[in-house]
């Protein structure tokens, strides 16, 4: 028999009054194993008392303690009790007051919870009244921070949403990102159910999880099918086959682990990061267990320490951004139309200079209809515009932030619905410049047929920068690289997408700074025409990747979408030099 079915099984004993001292200590030693064991026994003891005071029988109330019987009702007082029950029995006399006293203690108790009124059928001529029974809310126990394209078996659940003792974290794919009220986080990587058993604890039934456990939370624990995991202060990952066996490795710190269900005398095997980190039920060397975020060179990619101390604020996702940068060119223009001349020509299927919107209010600061957050993106107003042999972005550019560490992971920052999906061949070409550069950053412009905050566009075409390198990809799998960006350098990047013979965008090609119309061989180039590839491209944006640094800028200028190349490339922006060969870089 499971440890929770004896719980309750003892429970039931309990509240008829047939358990054994052998049994109590049982019972006693149940609870003091977790934490959730003993807000259920509470809750349980808590509503027999009422129900009990509710139905009395023909026994003397001079033989009641009634200031005994509304103590040991105390929730706060039962959660540091044993586990002996008082039975309460009353007479009709003292009834009117034992109710008044219950609706005092129910008020003073659990005022913020649910409560379901219960009449109480005097045999006498004493007036009928009600009882409050309160059936309070099953605790919050954690906390959905972020992420990243899950596929949920059952409803989604929305960042910062409160999780219960009880709740299933349920998907068939993707990263979900938690935090415990004891101050743990946690990544679950699909196919995984976890379910959330109390603040400090949780069940990996099947799947692939890492935690990070800072020193308050110590004693944090996960359980597999067949073993317990103890956190001694650290940061480990697990992964539990369909078979329920568990392979654990321990990343920094250490880690006890033992059996659900030990014989007598075992003791528990202590993992620890830099000796025995490993322990395994399956009889063959298992890989080492990566949780990896989408576009991140961490191979686990537990919450991050700003979120956790974002969402213990009781604030998530933040209202703030973590750092207040003074933006010195953002745009603050009149009121009214303002005079426009852009370089990209009629008849586009995008066409985008970032010429700032119309003020509605005078000495408003100006964004623009595809930014998505206006605490990570903005029109400026450039000194130099972006420019890349004759052509020119103009003036006006939008300047986008690199990600916050205290926000969700996903980091979308523009977003355009066309008016009209894009359903045939097509070129692009853009205008950019990053700043901060490192060999962890990653930006791209991306095509999707859907959209969604955690969404990261990943799996669908692409192009941009990926850890040092430009690049062009149909899906996450099938990519193709070429050279080293270098840092506050202006590029210009034109590309093609090209169906297949089944009508679904399955091929891409990227051409980086290119000097002629001619493009000739791309630079980098993917293929895949297998799978659920996309035939429409409704939504085009750009992300900022997981591992970049908030005072990273990329500047983005003249985005175009055309049929043919001179719309997106003019041969007047064109040098007079020969096309390049193709780069020996190319992969």
């Amino acid at each position: 028999m499971s440890e929770t079915k004896r719980f309750e099984t003892l429970l039931a004993k309990l509240l008829a009054d047939s358990l054994s001292d052998g049994e109590h200590r049982e019972l006693d030693d149940l609870m003091l194993r977790d934490p959730q064991r003993l807000q259920t026994y509470t809750q349980q003891i808590w509503f027999d008392t009422l129900l009990q005071a509710n139905y009395p029988t023909d026994e003397s109330s001079e033989d009641v303690d009634w200031q005994g019987v509304f103590e040991q009702a105390d929730p706060a007082i039962l959660s540091n009790r044993p586990s002996r029950h008082v039975s309460i029995v009353a007479h009709w006399r003292v009834l009117a007051a034992l109710v008044a006293s219950v609706l005092l203690l129910a008020a003073f108790f659990l005022s913020d919870s649910r409560h379901t009124p219960i009449a109480i059928d005097d045999k006498d001529a004493v007036p009928r009244a009600t009882a409050v029974i309160p059936s309070p809310e099953t605790p919050v126990v954690a906390v959905l921070l972020d992420s990243e394209d899950a596929v949920w078996n059952e409803q989604p659940i929305e960042y910062g949403d409160s999780l219960r003792a009880g709740d299933l974290v349920h998907i068939d794919a993707g990263l979900v990102r938690l935090i415990f009220q004891c101050g743990a986080g946690v990544v679950v990587e699909g196919p995984a159910r976890l379910e959330l058993r109390s603040a400090w604890e949780a069940c990996l039934h099947r799947g692939k999880l890492a935690a990070v456990v800072p020193d308050g939370a110590k004693g944090f624990t996960v359980l597999t099918p067949d073993m317990r995991i103890i956190d001694l202060g650290t940061k480990f990952g697990a992964v539990v086959d369909e078979s329920g066996h568990a392979d654990i490795q321990v990343y920094e710190g250490e880690v006890e682990v033992i059996s659900r269900t030990p014989a007598q005398g075992d003791k528990p095997l202590r993992l620890e990061a830099y000796s025995q980190s490993r322990f395994s039920q399956n009889a063959s060397v298992q890989p080492e267990i990566k949780v990896a975020g989408v576009d991140s060179l961490r191979s686990v990619s537990v919450p991050t320490l700003e979120q956790l101390l974002a969402a213990r604020s009781g604030e998530y996702p933040p209202l703030e951004r973590s750092e207040m940068l003074e933006i010195a060119s953002a745009v603050t223009l009149p009121v009214g139309p303002m005079p426009s001349s852009s370089s990209i020509p009629e008849g586009a299927l995008v066409g985008e200079d970032f010429f700032p919107e119309p003020a509605s209010v005078s000495g408003e600061s100006v964004s623009h209809r595809w930014i998505l957050d206006s605490r990570f993106a903005r029109v400026v107003n450039l000194a130099e515009p972006l420019r890349w042999q004759s052509m020119d972005g103009g003036r006006y550019a939008i300047e986008i932030d690199g990600r916050d560490s205290a926000f969700p992971s996903i980091a979308n920052r523009l977003q355009t619905n066309l008016s009209k999906p894009i359903t045939e061949d097509f070129y692009f070409s853009f205008l950019g410049r990053y700043q901060g550069l490192d060999d962890d950053d990653f930006f791209s412009l991306w095509f999707d047929d859907c959209v969604g905050d955690s969404v990261s566009h990943g799996g669908q075409p692409n192009v941009g920068i990926r850890f040092g390198e430009y690049f062009a990809r149909i899906t996450a799998q099938h990519s193709g690289y070429h050279g080293r960006p270098q840092d506050n350098a202006t590029f210009f990047l034109v590309g093609q997408l090209r169906k297949d013979a089944q009508g679904r965008f399955s091929d891409i090609r990227l051409w980086v700074n290119p000097h002629s119309t001619r493009l000739g061989a791309p630079d980098a180039s993917a293929r895949f025409e297998e799978g659920q590839r996309i035939h429409s491209i409704p939504y085009l944006g750009i992300r900022m990747g997981l591992d970049t640094e908030l005072q990273d800028k990329l500047l983005l200028d003249r985005l175009v979408c055309g049929l043919t190349l001179a719309e997106v490339f003019p041969a007047e922006a064109a040098s007079p030099a020969t096309p390049a060969e193709p780069s020996d870089e190319t992969r």
